[in-house]
């Protein structure tokens, strides 16, 4: 399986990653400096885990947004 974790916090994302993979989880970490809605497309996810306090855009509102992207439904 392949999960796709969004923190703006590293250590948080480092740690779910290698907690995760632990479990047998293909892992990739959010880039910040590109769009979050086109690497959910682009990496084909089994499970998306993501902060809901994040600076740019919350988690709350990044779900609306895989939500009602019909390629990601």
């Amino acid at each position: 399986m392949r999960a796709f974790i969004i923190d703006d916090d590293k250590t948080v994302s480092d740690v779910t990653s290698g907690l995760l993979k632990s479990d047998g989880f293909e892992c990739e970490v959010a880039d910040f400096e590109n769009d979050l809605i086109a690497q959910v497309r682009a990496g084909q996810f089994d499970v998306v885990l993501m902060d809901i306090m994040m600076p740019d855009v919350d988690g709350i509102e990044l779900c609306r947004q895989i939500k009602d992207d019909p390629a990601l439904k």
